[in-house]
């Protein structure tokens, strides 16, 4: 088994357990809070975690910066207004079991 761990509480991606070596769609949820709307997440992809898509979609753009071939942060544009939250999906193959902890900014 695979446990992952957010460190900006937040910040959820989804599932919490996955299947190591198996194929993932995760879900990462963003909401704003405050007064003030958000413009951007990056999320830090872990060591060993393979990220093969990021999954388009209407109203928001995506980038992503890589190391040689492999995809190392996801970094989505939206507004998010206040009290509201955006759902971004990203299709990974996951490493080998051990706990991982994802770093949003």
């Amino acid at each position: 088994m695979l446990s992952l761990v957010v460190l900006d509480a937040h910040v959820v991606v989804t599932p919490r357990e996955s299947t190591a070596g198996a194929e993932q769609i995760y879900t990462v949820r963003v909401p704003a809070e405050g007064t003030v709307s958000s413009t951007s997440i990056e999320l830090e992809i872990p060591e060993g975690m393979h990220v093969m898509q990021v999954a388009a979609g209407d109203g928001y753009t995506f980038d992503v910066k890589k190391d040689g071939n492999r995809i190392v942060s996801i970094t989505w544009r939206r507004e998010i207004k206040p009290k509201e939250f955006a759902l971004f999906t990203f299709t990974a193959h996951n490493p080998q079991p051990g706990a991982m902890q994802w770093k949003a900014h």
